[in-house]
């Protein structure tokens, strides 16, 4: 769970602090994150992924709100650091993103919850967004 917000995240893909779970070779992860997210502009996307070691198989569904008040239809990924271009996003109201999946891990590391935002803009992702998995 996140215990402070995480603001100016830019363009590039960045982990989301204390949303993040060492995972060993062989482990498989059901998962579901639960992000508050702002943007800097209405005009800017929020977009949110998961990363992780290597891993096969990657299922993952994200549902983002590409307004205050639109939420966009869940896009299914099978590929870490998948991202779909949003080019706009909830401005200053807080909204609720969530990723759903999971996958089988044949490196050991780190699966990470991950947001950036689309060019010429910021995303935040506040106190109380928070990550539940299932390890097994």
């Amino acid at each position: 769970r996140k215990d402070a917000d995480q603001t100016g995240i830019g363009t590039s893909a960045t982990d989301i602090s204390g949303l993040g779970v060492t995972v060993a070779v062989g482990q498989r992860i059901r998962f579901r994150a639960y992000l508050l997210v702002r943007t800097s502009a209405t005009g800017i996307g929020g977009m949110t992924s998961v990363n992780g070691p290597a891993a096969s198989p990657v299922s993952f569904q994200v549902f983002e709100w590409t307004s205050a008040t639109v939420r966009a239809a869940g896009a299914m990924r099978t590929a870490f650091d998948q991202f779909v271009t949003r080019t706009a996003g909830p401005g200053a109201t807080t909204v609720l993103y969530e990723i759903r999946g999971f996958t089988k891990f044949s490196a050991a590391g780190t699966f990470d919850v991950r947001a950036k935002a689309e060019s010429g803009g910021t995303v935040s992702v506040l106190e109380g967004s928070w990550l539940e998995y299932d390890l097994q």
